[in-house]
């Protein structure tokens, strides 16, 4: 990975880990609070029910003036049996300081319940029921939790990184797209400049201005004017420009014209069979889907060759007798920044913004190729 790709690796990562962290801690709060209360109120009734017990017990000896004798206290509950001036009567001595202003409740080591049921039956005042049975369960219930967010987490922290590397995929694919873009642009803004200089520089040497270096010099300019449409074609897609009826043979005899320095310069030929066809359009639009279609067959076509034409009022044909496409890159050639060979220069946006505009104004394109035969794109205009 480049180091921008790290970096949104690792902020996608610790974002997602963060939020993931902050919401495992809330569920395993509840989780421990309501199982806590759960607890509590369970270990609650459990005392309460031996309070009661023990108070039934001490009442029934009073009344029938039998002996009182504790007996089946569960295990781990200490019973204490006080008179009014807190005097141990029955059980076991306290080992706590006990609150009597409460009558059930929880001082970090202790669970207490006090009672007063026996109603001074034996002399008996209060009940005190005390145990460390709540403390243990406390202790059990924080590793239970411990070892659930354990694993819990570490499962978050794998699919953190298998949706983190899902994630950078695409960012991947499309940085590695720029990163070709750029080369390729770099590379295709040199040969026009070189050759621009080169003409310039042998034109003021001469200083005489003859044919072929005024014809490279307009190349170059063509070739570079090219770019930047292109180049803003896909920053603003020319949104500004009103639509109008466009006569599609004047764009192609116009295009033919644009091109004709390159063509005689490869010495190649083209034949053009038009009819009077318009259409509802933005005009630079128009001008750009045949450019970019003629230009390409330029482009891939070897010298000698012959590129033809033909419009009609139901579609536009481009042949050329280039160097064909593998049949395995049709599917890939109207996205952008794929190019289907190495063979000429481009950044790979010309098919793409043909396929733009065609898919703005309803036009269906068809390619046929057959390498090292040639390509025929064919625009189909809707009926209207």
């Amino acid at each position: 990975m480049t180091p921008l790709e790290r970096r949104s690796f690792y902020a996608f990562l610790g974002l997602y880990l963060g939020s993931s962290l902050l919401f495992l801690a809330l569920a395993m709060f509840w989780f421990y609070e309501a199982q806590r209360s759960s607890e509590e109120s369970m270990l609650y009734y459990k005392m309460r029910h031996l309070a009661d017990t023990v108070n039934s017990q001490v009442i029934a000896a009073h009344m029938e003036g039998t002996g009182f004798t504790l007996d089946n206290i569960p295990p781990h509950y200490n019973v204490t049996l006080l008179d009014a001036s807190k005097y141990l009567r029955y059980g076991t001595p306290l080992n706590l300081h006990v609150n009597f202003n409460e009558t059930f409740y929880f001082d970090g080591n202790s669970s207490v319940l006090i009672s007063t049921g026996a109603n001074e039956h034996l002399g008996v005042h209060y009940t005190i029921i005390q145990t460390a049975v709540f403390k243990e369960l406390l202790s059990q219930l924080n590793e239970k939790i411990f070892w659930m967010s354990l694993s819990v987490f570490s499962v978050i922290v794998l699919l953190a990184v298998i949706l983190s590397k899902i994630f950078m995929r695409p960012i991947h694919k499309k940085m590695h797209e720029i990163e070709t873009f750029v080369k390729n642009t770099a590379h295709e803004l040199n040969t026009p400049i070189t050759a621009l200089m080169m003409s310039t520089s042998r034109a003021l040497k001469k200083q005489h201005y003859d044919a072929k270096t005024m014809r490279n010099i307009s190349i170059s300019t063509k070739q570079l004017h090219d770019m930047y449409r292109s180049l803003t074609y896909l920053s603003f897609e020319q949104k500004g420009e009103a639509d109008t009826l466009v006569d599609f043979n004047n764009i192609v005899v116009e295009a033919i014209a644009y091109f004709d320095e390159l063509l005689t310069s490869k010495q190649i030929s083209v034949t053009f069979q038009g009819h009077p066809t318009t259409l509802m359009m933005a005009p630079s639009k128009a001008v750009m889907l045949i450019n970019n279609l003629l230009g390409n067959a330029v482009k891939y076509s070897p010298p000698h060759s012959n590129i033809s034409m033909t419009l009609t009022s139901e579609h536009f044909s481009i042949t050329d007798e280039g160097i064909g496409i593998a049949h395995e890159k049709l599917e890939t050639i109207f996205s952008r920044f794929q190019r289907a060979n190495e063979y000429a220069g481009g950044f790979g946006v010309g098919l793409s913004i043909v396929k733009s505009i065609c898919d703005t104004y309803g036009i269906a394109v068809a390619v046929n190729s057959v390498e090292h035969q040639g390509t025929v794109f064919t625009l189909y205009f809707p009926k209207h």
